[in-house]
């Protein structure tokens, strides 16, 4: 895409008149990364966030699904797949890069890699709060067992 070119996001994209954010979801998922969306099960939403840059409301939603999908990838929208386990979610760290924006704004933006790839700006903050909820949890389970 013209404006994120070159960048790591998520699937996403504006809502049609009368759809539900649930469903947006779906149906750019299923466009951007040519899949189905039938076995996607709702978990829940993140913090909306605000992109400046961009001058949208993000609404980043979870879901699981029992199986994986087949991507078939739309090349107008998606360059290449990259798959972040959880466990390298968990286990990245925090770092600030020199980053270049539309090739004449130099900055330091805060991310993290993924393999040879930098995630930076809203994809970052989004992976960065899931993160945390994870790190919580973990916590809580670990503090305040079920079980007495």
């Amino acid at each position: 895409m013209a404006d994120y070119g070159g960048q790591v996001s998520l699937p996403g994209g504006r809502s049609d008149a009368g759809e539900t954010v649930w469903r947006t979801a779906c149906r750019e998922f299923g466009e951007e990364l040519g899949c189905t969306t039938e076995y996607l099960q709702p978990v829940g939403e993140l913090s909306p966030l605000y992109v400046y840059a961009s001058r949208h409301s993000v609404t980043p939603l979870l879901a699981v699904s029992s199986v994986r999908p087949s991507f078939d990838p739309n090349p107008d929208e998606v360059a290449e797949l990259i798959f972040l386990p959880l466990k390298d979610l968990m286990d990245s760290e925090s770092i600030s890069v020199g980053t270049l924006r539309r090739g004449a704004t130099y900055f330091d933006a805060p991310g993290f890699r993924v393999g040879e790839h930098f995630v930076w700006g809203a994809t970052a903050m989004v992976l960065a709060q899931l993160r945390s909820m994870i790190h919580e949890i973990q916590r809580e389970q670990i503090e305040e067992p079920w079980f007495m």
